[in-house]
């Protein structure tokens, strides 16, 4: 009889534990999660990005040509970070790429992730279009500090002209999604 009620006691546990949620990311190096749409086949997480050089997360459409990269930058061990030096730097370092020509400016401001993304932090945004290899490119991009952990995230979005409107609703979903945390010492 007790070994029968630890048995049905031990399969409770493990039915509340559930499967893991296929829809969410987590880093806890990084001190950051992301979420794509839940039931939303379009979307999936990729291992490698289009543009950012070792990327935390990728999420990008199945079929369209949009993604989300998110690059993760440690405290710095002395000064700070400088949200708006850094979108500048990144704005100006496009048209030294090789492969990526007619660089334009659309905008520059202080701003924020869509739908608290972040958990709400201060934002350096730009939205710039260029060509890669003679493909034209929409790119955004948000720059800010973690204020639980005090690193520093670039998340990009960048695809085909049009599509960040195209998918908006679910671009917005993903982008508010972020999450900072606290990284374990």
């Amino acid at each position: 009889m007790i070994q029968t009620l630890c048995v049905l006691l031990a399969a409770g546990l493990m039915a509340l534990q559930g499967k893991p949620n296929s829809d969410l990311k987590y880093d806890e190096k990084a001190g950051m999660s992301i979420q794509k749409p839940p039931k939303n086949d379009e979307w999936d997480f990729k291992e490698m990005g289009e543009y950012a050089k070792n990327p935390k997360f990728v999420v990008s459409h199945k079929v369209d040509e949009i993604m989300i990269e998110i690059i993760h930058i440690p405290p710095p061990i002395q000064g700070v970070f400088d949200n708006k030096k850094q979108a500048e730097t990144d704005l100006a370092g496009w048209a030294g790429i090789k492969g990526i020509t007619e660089v334009k400016q659309v905008s520059m401001a202080a701003g924020k992730l869509p739908l608290g993304g972040g958990n709400g932090a201060n934002a350096w945004t730009y939205e710039v279009s260029f060509k890669a290899a003679e493909k034209p490119v929409e790119l955004h991009e948000w720059v800010f500090i973690g204020k639980e952990n005090q690193c520093q995230y670039i998340v990009m979005l960048h695809g085909d002209p049009g599509m960040y409107k195209k998918h908006q609703k679910n671009v917005d979903f993903i982008l508010g999604q972020i999450r900072t945390y606290k990284i374990p010492k």
